[in-house]
């Protein structure tokens, strides 16, 4: 799989990890922070330069807007060209993006169990692709 699939996949599930945990609260997201904090598990990314990994992960915020499972403050609009942006602002769930956290999630032993919970698990457990894997999941299916 590309490389730039398998970052959305793992950015895509650590900013819906930290929305979820944060909802209803809006949530301040600092592109190169967030990286940051992840850097130490993407082993597999070394390849790709930190200032790429911060323009994929801002590209999936803008992806994840565009598609109606977030929304944000600022910035108001896309830039023409991807770029290395470096905060979004008041950073929430749509409806639609609690929707499917809060979804049952499919391989789920227990009833209980939502797919925002599973992904929190994978990545309180460092298992990043699996985690991308659940969100990618649970958003196209």
């Amino acid at each position: 799989m590309h490389s730039n699939i398998k970052l959305f996949d793992v950015f895509t599930s650590a900013i819906l990890d930290k929305l979820y945990m944060s909802f209803p609260k809006c949530v301040e997201i600092v592109t190169e922070e967030e990286v940051r904090k992840l850097i130490e598990r993407l082993k597999e990314f070394d390849a790709t330069s930190f200032t790429e990994k911060t323009v994929i992960f801002a590209e999936t915020l803008f992806w994840l807007k565009s598609n109606g499972y977030i929304n944000f403050s600022y910035p108001t609009k896309r830039p023409e060209i991807p770029a290395d942006i470096s905060q979004f602002n008041c950073v929430e769930l749509t409806k639609e993006g609690l929707r499917i956290l809060k979804s049952p999630s499919p391989k789920a032993l227990r009833e209980d169990t939502s797919v925002g919970d599973e992904i929190a698990d994978k990545l309180k457990a460092g298992m990043l692709n699996e985690a991308g894997k659940i969100a990618l999941h649970a958003i196209l299916f």
